[in-house]
């Protein structure tokens, strides 16, 4: 043995070579570990080269050689200390794992939770297409010669309102009414307007056009027209709501439906009137008109105009038929060619039904303001904008602080189940064609009552509704939009079996004994029972006067009665059969 080689006891190295201490250093701090475990592993590391160091040494080994063959040995230290870190972490005690574990998955959950809540009051959508334009889409293609809205734009400025005809407008009376002398001097004041509402009715389009700065424009030159300086004021300096985040589809400004609502009203009082006083072409002129304004609006690029323009054929409808019933014994041939050229008369071919596919771009422009998006035509609920949708552009109310907060909560819970964008639309357009292909299908089908609860089912199902929160607020069931537009089809067709049957008792004296019996004459448009799939009901009653009926929503003939029965439990009454002739019902 050299005599420079150290003794054997293991104190001799207490203190170790500078090489292996930073070698030690190095490993410790790389183990990641609790400071009482990082002392465990630098004593038992320290040990571990003590004893390398007596053996070595014992060998016949100088210290440098004995330092140097101990760090080549050891291997890579981060390697090392992976291994020393996963056996330290092994041996922990299972209570201390299991607190450890329940601490990392609670600062996670609150992690999560907390880039949840960023995203869902921070997060903002990236809307990319314009569906306001694309719903003016048919308009802007329309030459402003052919538009209807630039004519009547400036008949609703200069109608005169008075609070005396309020009443009477809206109750619409008949001559000898309480209310017909107040109906009368509203007529008066704006009798030299009719012949512009009959021009505008003879374009091709309504052609309105949403956009929300004009139509504020037209609310305050309508205000000031009728003089309501101060609502004049008010809409001013109000200005337009603009909402960079609200879906400009569910703010579309609509103030022009209820006054033109009002012309088709002026015009039926200018008809009675005119009947009233002997003059039944001019009177059938002006229902005329009536039923070309409402025919533009079902014609509209949305559901809510169609629907309008529906009920002013109604309007114009029942004021026809009311006066074909008055005449039907003494009816001319002049009066009988008045009612055959006229445009409801001339229209046999056309069939009314509700069009529905504009509803489609409401609901994606929905959509692209409540959803984030990851360019990839996918993202997440906003919470947010799912509540401001919620309210579908009307006024939030006044809260107490615990509603408010559970209506957030209520909002969030939503919004962390709901369906992706992607998903979303999938389903709302799965239930759409769904519904258009019930809707399709005849009145009396019984597959039809599936669809008043299509949605709610397909919906509730998921998560008690939150899934798809967003479909189950924005698609309802279009089942009353589609009938009542093919009851209108049906009365348009009542009336032309009317002017037939007519037009046949003026030739032969004596009314056909069937509806059949018309065909090969003045019958332009088969009249057949939307509710029935056959001809509307037509027959003599014990007077000698014919019964034109269809068996109505019951679908049941209940021989011509009008009497109300409730289609639907709980639902609005509706009349057994509806009744065409004899014209009797109240307006």
């Amino acid at each position: 043995m050299s005599d420079t080689a150290p003794s054997m006891q293991s104190d001799t190295f207490e203190a170790l070579p500078a090489p292996l201490m930073e070698l030690v250093g190095r490993v410790v701090r790389t183990t990641r570990l609790w400071p009482s475990e990082r002392r465990d592993v630098q004593a038992e590391l320290e040990s571990h080269f003590r004893e390398g160091l007596i053996e070595l040494t014992q060998e016949g080994l100088s210290l440098d050689e004995s330092v140097e063959a101990l760090r080549d040995g050891f291997g890579n230290p981060e390697l090392a200390a992976k291994l020393i870190r996963r056996g330290k972490k092994r041996g922990r005690p299972m209570f201390w794992k299991f607190m450890i574990g329940t601490a990392v998955a609670g600062l996670t959950g609150v992690g999560a939770g907390a880039g949840y809540v960023a995203v869902a009051y921070f997060g903002k959508p990236s809307p990319t297409v314009d569906y306001v334009a694309k719903i003016n889409e048919p308009v802007a293609r329309t030459a402003e010669d052919d538009r209807a809205w630039p004519i009547l734009r400036d008949v609703i400025l200069q109608m005169k309102e008075t609070a005396a005809a309020h009443e009477a407008r809206n109750s619409l009376p008949l001559p000898g009414e309480a209310t017909w002398p107040e109906a009368m001097a509203w007529l008066s004041e704006n009798r030299g307007l009719l012949p512009l509402i009959a021009e505008a009715s003879d374009k091709p389009v309504f052609g309105f056009v949403y956009n929300d700065v004009k139509t504020h424009e037209f609310m305050i030159a309508r205000a000031r027209a009728r003089g309501l300086h101060d609502e004049a004021q008010r809409l001013e300096a109000a200005g337009v709501v603009e909402d960079p985040l609200a879906p400009p589809t569910v703010m579309i400004l609509l103030p022009h439906l209820s006054d033109v609502r009002d012309m088709g009203r002026l015009l039926v009082l200018d008809a009675r009137d005119r009947f009233y006083h002997g003059d039944f072409v001019g009177a059938w002129q002006s229902l005329d008109t009536v039923y070309r304004l409402g025919m533009q609006l079902v014609g509209g690029q949305t559901l809510i105009e169609q629907l309008v323009g529906r009920a002013m054929l109604a309007l114009a409808g029942q004021d026809m038929r009311r006066m074909l019933f008055d005449v039907r014994d003494t009816i001319t041939a002049d009066q009988l060619a008045a009612v055959t050229a006229s445009r409801a008369l001339r229209e046999p071919k056309r069939v009314l039904r509700a069009d529905l596919d504009g509803e489609q771009l409401f609901f994606q422009d929905v959509v692209q303001y409540v959803f984030t998006d990851d360019g990839n035509g996918n993202g997440r609920l906003i919470p947010s904008q799912f509540d401001k949708v919620s309210w579908l552009g009307a006024e939030v109310p006044v809260e107490q602080s615990a509603e408010k907060l559970a209506r957030e909560a209520r909002t969030m819970s939503i919004a962390a189940v709901h369906a992706d964008r992607r998903d979303t639309l999938a389903k709302y357009f799965e239930l759409w064609t769904r519904m258009k292909e019930l809707l399709a299908l005849p009145l009396y089908d019984s597959r039809r009552a599936e669809l008043p609860s299509l949605v709610d089912q397909a919906v509730q199902g998921e998560l008690g509704g939150r899934k798809y929160a967003l479909v189950g607020l924005l698609l309802p069931s279009l089942s009353n939009a589609d009938q009542s537009m093919r009851e209108a089809d049906m009365e348009l067709s009542a009336l032309h079996a009317l002017v037939a049957v007519l037009a046949y008792r003026l030739e032969n004296g004596v009314y056909p004994a069937q509806l059949r019996d018309l065909s090969g004459g003045g019958l332009t448009r088969e009249p057949v029972d939307a509710y029935s799939g056959m001809y509307l009901r037509f027959r003599m009653n014990s007077a000698g006067m014919p019964i034109l009926y269809s068996v109505g929503r019951n679908l049941t003939d209940d021989g011509g009665s009008a009497e109300p029965v409730e289609v639907m439990p709980g639902g609005r009454a509706s009349p057994r059969d509806i009744v065409y002739w004899p014209e009797t019902l109240g307006r």
